[in-house]
């Protein structure tokens, strides 16, 4: 291979880590939206330790590690290599801090002492770093440990600090994922993969130790470490991103979907909610758009902001309901029978029953507006039982809005206000 060339393997290793990164980062801003149930510390956490992974993952390509061999000196190229492998290892920890620890005291000063450890251990790698020689850190990479006493003592750092980090884990994960608390298998599954994937770490860590103490005792073995080491790292490192990436999916998953649910729900509402506040624009508390956005983008903000997405379709519905309220003397239960009549001869009964409703509140907008007498009580409409559940109001409100410009809502409409012209 020459140097500085990307490999095919190179751009498909970079390909897979752009991946899981930016689903490690879109999953970040999803937590930006609250979600019930979800543990955000423990998920940042998570999200940062596959972001970290990622950046490791990328460095140690052969392509970036010749890059950084040849722009920085060898014992300072080494420390970077392994800085984003170090604050991984931390955040994994950290993660299941949070998970395992309720908010309290007791999780607050956990989590500053693990902090406060992975700064120590950073401090600590990156001055054996400066102190070394770049001939030291060479020494060490071409296996000749006994040449290398500072980079040793770095490497010993570094291995006393994961693998106590990755034993912890290991127990925590295996144990966890045991416990019948656990109620998405989704997450059983992945904490598996993580002891697994720390157990596989371990071994790494344990052959890096084994091999210094060869190097130092007996001599150095006659095999290239780093040759041995690749495939545990790599199924180590597969692992963990698998593991730490399933409870992540297995909640944001179902959020994601939920979210596309409500805004296709709060986009088809937008014609129906907008003829309604019309009529009584005081039920509309506030817009969501910042006071910046002209009037004539309002509708374009609207359509491409997803910030609290459940309450302001939960607001929206709520909003309906209040022209609604006030449009009841003049919802004729009468009217939707036969709008509902009519319908069933061209629709489904579903369409048919969106229609109706639709028919009766135009006609009632209609007569609100034009001064209209109130009906009798008897000829009142009443409100559909049974919705107490914002994703039931949605259901109902979303059918009324996918008929309230139906070409056939509009015909009816059409004759009924014709009748009345006629009657008048």
């Amino acid at each position: 291979m020459r140097v500085g060339v990307v490999t095919a393997h190179d751009a498909i290793q970079f390909m897979l880590v752009g991946l899981i990164v930016g689903a490690a980062i879109a999953k970040l801003f999803q937590l930006r939206f609250p979600v019930a149930e979800t543990n955000r510390p423990a998920a940042v956490a998570m999200c940062a330790a596959i972001i970290f992974m990622g950046i490791a993952t990328f460095q140690e390509s052969m392509v970036v590690t010749d890059f950084l061999g040849r722009s920085l000196d060898t014992n300072i190229s080494y420390a970077q290599r392994h800085t984003p492998a170090i604050i991984s290892f931390a955040c994994v920890r950290m993660a299941f801090v949070c998970w395992i620890w309720s908010p309290s005291r007791r999780r607050r000063r956990r989590m500053a002492m693990h902090f406060a450890v992975l700064v120590a251990v950073l401090a600590m790698r990156w001055s054996i770093a400066v102190v070394s020689s770049p001939h030291d850190a060479a020494a060490a990479l071409a296996g000749d440990w006994t040449a290398a006493p500072w980079t040793t003592a770095a490497v010993l750092l570094y291995i006393v600090y994961v693998g106590s980090v990755f034993v912890a884990t290991a127990l925590m994960a295996w144990g966890w994922a045991r416990e019948e608390s656990i109620a998405r298998r989704w997450t059983a599954t992945g904490l598996k993969l993580i002891a697994a994937s720390a157990c596989g770490f371990f071994v790494y860590i344990g052959h890096k130790a084994l091999f210094l103490l060869s190097a130092y005792t007996v001599g150095r073995p006659g095999y290239d470490p780093l040759a041995a080491e690749r495939p545990i790292l790599v199924t180590s490192v597969f692992l963990l991103v698998v593991g730490l990436g399933m409870p992540l999916v297995a909640t944001g998953v179902p959020a994601v979907a939920l979210l596309a649910r409500q805004r296709v729900v709060y986009r088809k509402m937008g014609g129906m909610w907008l003829s309604l506040v019309r009529f009584r624009p005081d039920v509309v508390l506030m817009t969501w758009a910042p006071s910046w956005v002209p009037n004539r983008w309002i509708g374009f903000w609207e359509a491409v902001d997803i910030r609290e997405m459940a309450f302001r379709l939960f607001r929206r519905v709520i909003e309906c309901w209040d022209v609604v309220r006030c449009l009841r003397p003049h919802l004729d239960v009468s009217l939707r029978a036969w709008a509902l009549t009519r319908a069933r001869a061209e629709l489904d009964e579903f369409a048919a029953a969106g229609v109706g409703d639709a028919v009766m509140l135009r006609v009632a907008l209609t007569r609100a507006r034009s001064g209209a007498a109130a009906l009798e009580e008897a000829q009142r409409a009443l409100t559909p039982a049974g919705l107490r559940e914002l994703g039931q109001n949605a259901s109902w409100w979303q059918r009324v809005a996918r008929a309230w410009d139906h070409p056939l809502t509009l015909r009816l409409t059409a004759e009924v206000d014709a009748r009345a012209t006629v009657s008048t």
